[in-house]
């Protein structure tokens, strides 16, 4: 498939931090919070994976850096309290059948930033950007790298139905009808080649 190559473990390794989070080293090896998981399978073409429940802040979004520079923004400290959050990935766009797209990324406030340790997260304050809870999931994730075009992530997303399918696995009534996700690690402005998934929900 023009434009989207396997990785190799070289170029992603995946180890687990702890029983909550995983990190994961990109480029330079620098050390973000990832979205917490638990593996629960990998086959040749996908893995399994329980999503752990997270907090996550998100926006509709037309354009990327738009989106980008919202979430970004609220990571920094552009909140009802000023906190700052750690760097966190990867960002999950959401696409949906009738055109519209959501984004979201994971929200791990700094430490040093809270007084108590379950002091609640500060609301947004940018008009369309909201605190969700994620997770509680199991999704079938594929990877590939190079540009994530419409047409390339498409392909990928129908390529992981039929080996779901395949394999006897049940999609979600709203992957079913043709939604997906794409979720996106490395820096956000960079003109490195970037690490994408597919990410499809499984009911069991």
């Amino acid at each position: 498939m023009q434009g989207a190559r396997p990785l190799t473990q070289s170029q992603v390794n995946f180890r687990q931090f702890n029983s909550k989070r995983h990190v994961v080293h990109v480029a330079a090896a620098s050390r973000i919070e990832i979205v917490p998981y638990t593996p629960i399978q990998k086959t040749d073409n996908y893995d399994l994976r329980l999503i752990q429940p997270h907090t996550v802040v998100s926006t509709p979004y037309q354009r990327r850096d738009e989106g980008f520079l919202l979430l970004g923004g609220y990571l920094s400290g552009n909140n009802a309290k000023g906190l700052r959050c750690v760097e966190t990935q990867p960002v999950v766009m959401t696409f949906r059948p009738d055109g519209s797209k959501m984004m979201q990324i994971y929200v791990v406030p700094r430490e040093s930033e809270l007084s108590t340790g379950d002091e609640p997260l500060p609301a947004p304050t940018e008009q369309g950007v909201e605190l969700d809870a994620a997770g509680g999931e199991l999704i079938a994730a594929t990877r590939f790298e190079g540009n994530a075009t419409k047409e390339v992530c498409e392909s990928m997303k129908d390529t992981l139905l039929k080996c779901l399918k395949k394999d006897g696995l049940n999609v979600a009534e709203a992957e079913a009808a043709g939604q997906f996700r794409l979720a996106q690690y490395g820096p956000l402005h960079s003109l490195s080649t970037r690490i994408n998934e597919i990410w499809i929900t499984v009911t069991v």
